[in-house]
């Protein structure tokens, strides 16, 4: 019996490139999307990254 986990893509995000990269592929997802919640899921789950992280000073170059 294989034993079940759970996963939380905020545990695979990193660094502050990792949060950067997952939103802006959840923003190409959301492109052509009336459906705001999606990206306000993804806003959300970027925002726990960064809490986890640590950082204080995101930088977007």
């Amino acid at each position: 019996m294989e034993k079940i986990t759970n996963f939380s893509i905020v545990n695979e995000l990193k660094t502050n490139s990792d949060i950067l990269g997952f939103l802006e592929a959840s923003l190409e997802e959301a492109k052509n999307d009336t459906d705001t919640a999606y990206i306000e899921n993804a806003l959300g789950i970027a925002l726990k990254a960064y809490r986890k992280i640590g950082n204080r000073n995101l930088v977007v170059a």
